[in-house]
């Protein structure tokens, strides 16, 4: 039986951590993310629910995994996109 090389990666302000790993084929996201041991990080999320994507696209912590895939965790935002566009907009109009 051959393993699965995958990463798992948690994106922080100040550094990237990551973590290769060998799983076992039918591995899922949640499992390599348990595996990572990256969850214990003071700034990881919460839960996994909505918080985690496989190449930069949302899923499923029951996602089975593929060799190659990069397991993301996502941090919460910090500001909402939509207030950060107005106050950049009206950054700019004063500044004219």
């Amino acid at each position: 039986m051959t393993e699965l090389t995958v990463e798992v990666v948690l994106a922080l302000p100040e550094t990237v951590l990551r973590k290769s790993l060998q799983l076992i084929p039918g591995a899922t996201v949640a499992e390599a993310v348990e595996a990572s041991g990256l969850m214990q990080h003071p700034n990881a999320p919460a839960e996994l629910e909505g918080n985690v994507g496989v190449w930069n696209q949302p899923c499923d912590p029951g996602q089975e995994l593929q060799a190659g895939d990069r397991v993301e965790l996502y941090r919460p935002l910090t500001v909402d996109p939509m207030v950060a566009r107005r106050r950049r907009a009206a950054h700019r109009q004063r500044g004219r």
